[in-house]
């Protein structure tokens, strides 16, 4: 009995190392971790500052001076609120880049009844209560240091 016990004891202590605190708990730009940026973090896309992906919110980043965003083609199927389907575009804030006005623009036609607009900064809104099932040609154009700069052309799908 005591024999069995020392070995659950020593088993329980083992495995409580591997639970707690994160491997790298700390922020980026902590002094204890000089090499941890947010410019080196966004290089390897850390998991501690970087949000994760979400069907309707499409993260977008600009990675050696190219614009990625985590996820395409956004599809507006699992994106329904109370008065239809809401998708986000999101820049990191307090970097350089931002949205214009201008920020999601959609390449021949637009899906009908959607509504586009930034509602700050670093994100982009839109809404829309249609759906018709087919694919469109957008882009998510980012101003640098409140300058036009570059954009990304993925697809939107309205299912």
């Amino acid at each position: 009995m005591i024999k069995n016990l020392t070995i659950l004891t020593a088993a329980v202590w083992a495995l409580s190392g591997c639970t707690g605190q994160p491997m790298n708990p700390r922020p980026a730009g902590d002094p204890k971790q000089p090499g941890r940026t947010m410019e080196t973090a966004e290089l390897g896309f850390d998991g501690l500052l970087v949000a994760r992906p979400t069907p309707c919110q499409v993260n977008v980043h600009v990675v050696n001076d190219l614009i990625t965003i985590d996820h395409e083609p956004v599809q507006t199927k699992s994106c329904d609120e109370i008065s239809g389907f809401v998708v986000r575009w999101k820049l990191r804030e307090g970097a350089q880049y931002t949205f214009p006005s201008d920020g999601i623009a959609f390449k021949t036609s637009q899906p009908p009844g959607l509504d586009c607009r930034a509602t700050g900064a670093t994100v982009f809104r839109c809404t829309g209560t249609a759906r018709n099932d087919q694919s469109y040609l957008y882009a998510i154009k980012v101003l640098k240091n409140g300058a036009p700069w570059k954009s990304l052309d993925p697809t939107f799908v309205n299912n």
